[in-house]
């Protein structure tokens, strides 16, 4: 509805001009929109969602990165309490070889966990960003194709105005 109002003004506003004997090129812009009607229009709004999602993904990315730097540390300073734990066997401090090595496994159990917790919590709004783009591409061809019927309708009235 409100894009046939808006083509249906767009042939008056041409119309009107053709009626005054104007010269109007086919190459000329046609803004057939109120002020109202561009702040209503969805096409920034879906751009600036757009926008928000790709700084949210780079955040998103970082934060990836920074727990991947953590979970490799961590990983590393578990190895090295096994590597201490077996030392100290062989040094004949069993008791505290064997410590270590709980505290080590309790560690690894720990990092498991956080790992199949994230893994599990981490979604990708792949889907969203599919949607938002099939939006911005099919808002993208209705604008053209009202661009080509505007066209046409200048190009079939400024032959007529110069006769």
């Amino acid at each position: 509805m409100k894009k046939t109002f808006i083509i249906t003004l767009a042939v008056l506003f041409v119309a009107c001009f053709l009626k005054m004997n104007l010269f109007i090129s086919p190459a000329s812009q046609v803004n057939a929109q109120s002020p109202q009607e561009k702040r209503e229009d969805p096409l920034p709004i879906a751009i600036k969602k757009f926008m928000e999602q790709q700084a949210d993904k780079a955040r998103r990315q970082h934060l990836e990165r920074e727990q991947v730097h953590q979970i490799e540390l961590q990983k590393h300073q578990i190895e090295n309490l096994h590597k201490a734990a077996k030392h100290l066997e062989a040094a004949g401090a069993h008791d505290l070889a064997h410590q270590i090595h709980r505290e080590a496994e309790n560690r690894e159990t720990k990092l498991r966990d956080h790992i199949s917790k994230t893994r599990h919590h981490a979604h990708t709004p792949q889907q969203e960003t599919h949607e938002l783009l099939h939006h911005l591409k099919s808002e993208v061809q209705q604008l053209k194709m009202e661009v080509r019927e505007l066209r046409e309708v200048v190009s079939q009235r400024s032959p007529q105005t110069e006769k």
